[in-house]
């Protein structure tokens, strides 16, 4: 490793850095590309997951991968760790008992591992998510400690498209 990257890595292990980030907005409107330029102009290493891949076919692999990415993380540390449509497997669960199926213990888990990923020890792994259906996201996943920021991007109005036209 090179001096030059040492020194960074460690001014980046005394920086406190949010929990998790969420980008969300209509379609259209640049989130993956403002995710993508974040850990660009950080110089982080970026793990880039589109949410629906993680599901699986087979009982428990959809866990085991969302357990997998996050170990690949802490392993990379400082890095970013980016959700794509996270809206795919982190949607509101049922309030009718359905705590039982997939996609409830794919929450739970995704929900597990944001907790433990800036624990003691394992910090500096930022998270960021994007989703153009935030209202369909479970109340657990965007509360303080998890994505706990939120940023909102709009669409450019008529002079703004013109000035970048």
């Amino acid at each position: 490793m090179s001096t030059e990257f040492q020194g960074e890595k460690a001014l980046l292990s005394t920086i406190s850095i949010p929990s998790g980030v969420l980008f969300y907005g209509p379609p259209g409107c640049g989130k993956t590309m403002a995710a993508l330029c974040l850990g660009s102009s950080l110089s982080l290493p970026m793990i880039n997951v589109r949410a629906a891949n993680v599901l699986d076919k087979w009982l428990g692999g959809s866990e085991a991968a969302i357990r997998s990415l996050f170990s690949r993380a802490r392993s990379a540390a400082p890095c970013i760790l980016f959700f794509d449509e996270i809206d795919a497997i982190a949607s509101n669960r049922g309030t009718d008992g359905e705590s039982v199926d997939v996609m409830s213990r794919l929450l739970s888990t995704l929900l597990n591992e944001l907790d433990g990923v800036n624990s003691e020890g394992q910090a500096n792994v930022l998270v960021v998510a994007c989703t153009n259906r935030i209202d369909d996201l479970d109340a657990a996943l965007i509360r303080p400690g998890r994505l706990a920021e939120h940023i909102c991007l709009q669409p450019p109005d008529e002079n703004d498209a013109r000035e970048i036209l």
